[in-house]
């Protein structure tokens, strides 16, 4: 695998599918399977965009190995705002990951956190419209908070606004939760915020880090749809050696040389419930 700055002929026009991939607060491993969502999605022949859109704490860079020094997402929400958004112009801010078979496109998060009022819901909107006639999938990680009240008092920018047009825009939502008891319960409070916004139908919910024991599955499945209605559409097992090795190099998930049944759900999960059948 290699990094290298994205320098190629300009795509042509197509008709692409977006996925954003949410979470509620907390320490879920949101950042890693988006990451390893775009990487499966490319590995299938899908012309492939992962945005690092989490206005909080942008890791997807960090993800997949390139230094931090990259502009990405503000600047082309600032080009998107100014009418100068050209698919030569945005592929200029994208890094290409080269896997042996297949590419991978990433476009940076906010290098510095504080450039956060340069973006928008009406930009992250068109952003989105933009990448899906160019790309075949465009990922989205996005930051956990939903709440509208966070507004910078010089721009009157509000902090969510990223994730709310995100949500709202994209086919689907990949609701991403923490197979445990805090899990479970941050999940269904967040999920509410979710319904009230309009998306319930978009998400597909995703436990994470599932013990191995099939009644834990279970009795989480179970507990979702008692306590707020959801049906639980795949299951990520444990493997804290997948995830902790995955950070040690600097890659994916599944591009770690382990053999690991989290691959495979994750494989099933893109496959059933993203990809036509």
């Amino acid at each position: 695998m290699s990094l290298r700055r994205a320098k190629r002929e300009p795509l042509p026009e197509t008709s692409g599918r977006s996925v954003a991939v949410w979470s509620a607060q907390g320490s879920t491993g949101r950042s890693q399977v988006a990451a390893a969502l775009a990487v499966e999605l490319a590995s299938l022949g899908y012309r492939t965009l992962l945005v690092d859109a989490d206005v909080y704490s942008p890791s997807q860079l960090q993800h997949f190995g390139f230094g931090e020094n990259h502009i990405g997402i503000a600047s082309a929400c600032r080009l998107i705002s100014r009418d100068e958004m050209t698919i030569e112009s945005l592929e200029a801010l994208l890094l290409d990951y080269e896997m042996p078979k297949s590419k991978l496109s990433i476009l940076p998060g906010l290098h510095l956190v504080s450039r956060w009022p340069e973006l928008g819901f009406e930009p992250t909107v068109e952003l989105i419209d933009f990448a899906c006639k160019h790309f075949d999938w465009v990922v989205l990680d996005v930051s956990s908070s939903l709440e509208r009240d966070l507004i910078d008092q010089r721009t009157l920018a509000e902090r969510n606004a990223v994730t709310i047009a995100t949500l709202s825009r994209v086919e689907h939502i990949v609701g991403l939760c923490h197979a445990d008891p805090i899990g479970l319960a941050r999940y269904v409070w967040a999920i509410q915020e979710v319904k009230q916004l309009g998306h319930g139908a978009k998400v597909k919910t995703l436990l994470n880090r599932v013990p191995d024991s099939g009644r834990a599955g279970g009795e989480a499945e179970t507990a979702l749809h008692r306590l707020a209605g959801l049906q639980v559409h795949g299951r990520l097992p444990t493997d804290e050696v997948l995830f902790a090795r995955a950070s040690e190099l600097a890659v994916p998930i599944n591009l770690v040389p382990r053999n690991s049944s989290v691959k495979q759900a994750l494989s099933t999960f893109i496959r059933s419930q993203l990809l036509p059948p």
